[in-house]
């Protein structure tokens, strides 16, 4: 009997330290967080990207990479590319699940090459707007994005997370097969269009996130403003207390 009772206490305060951590917190609220204080301006181009890795928990370990580049785009010309990726199984990222309805057009047209010879073009865009008549419903898929929190927002153990990449600023991804005859050329083009999530612009907002520690998870917000272009602004993370 000596020996249960520290046993048992010792598991009592193990386990109040655990619930404790599990509390949800608000986005932008400082008192039940510890702030680090950061501000880092991520713009990269079609010269080079840019990139920042935190850690997160300050135990020495990176989690998170943020990266903003830029992209050509056949229709869309010059797109910004911005994301945040985990690093490791041990972080997650707040999401928002959402059912998509994707929508598909195929279209063909021609014309003359410069040499004379005729140019067939094959095209086939997916999205998930129905943005002309060509479009047609093909199905439902289910999607994650980022949720961008606004100031107040309560994040708790139970929000959705997720663990990948994903976009704040994503370009249409296309990809093009060209086919060469003697009397002619085809092209195949396919284009992704992600128009089904918009982060906005100029306005702070807090990414979510959950991480492991010695008592179990812990919840965090990174503090971030999307500039439009490819320029993304950290201004801040926060991570609940120990």
């Amino acid at each position: 009997m000596k020996n249960i009772l520290p046993i048992a206490i010792a598991f009592l305060l193990f386990s109040c330290k655990k619930e404790d951590l599990a509390r949800p917190i608000t986005a932008g609220d400082i008192n039940s967080v510890q702030e680090v204080g950061y501000n880092f301006l991520l713009h990269g181009n079609l010269l080079g990207a840019e990139t920042a890795q935190i850690d997160l928990d300050q135990d020495g370990t990176n989690d998170v990479e943020l990266y903003s580049s830029a992209a050509s785009s056949g229709s869309s010309g010059l797109m910004p590319v911005i994301t945040i990726k985990t690093l490791h199984t041990q972080v997650a990222i707040h999401v928002d699940v959402r059912q998509d309805s994707v929508f598909q057009a195929n279209t063909y047209h021609w014309q003359y090459a410069p040499d004379g010879t005729p140019a067939y073009f094959y095209s086939k865009v997916t999205s998930c707007e129905r943005e002309t008549a060509q479009f047609a419903p093909i199905g439902v898929e289910t999607n994650k994005y980022l949720e961008p929190m606004a100031e107040g927002h309560l994040l708790s153990p139970n929000s959705a997370f997720a663990q990948g990449t994903f976009g704040i600023a994503a370009a249409e991804q296309q990809s093009t097969e060209v086919e060469f005859f003697p009397d002619s050329t085809v092209y195949h083009i396919e284009r992704l269009k992600s128009s089904c999530f918009t982060f906005p612009e100029n306005s702070i907002r807090y990414l979510g996130f959950k991480i492991g520690g010695d008592y179990g998870q812990k919840l965090g917000w990174i503090e971030v403003e999307y500039l439009g272009d490819s320029m993304l602004r950290i201004r801040d993370w926060a991570i609940q207390r120990d």
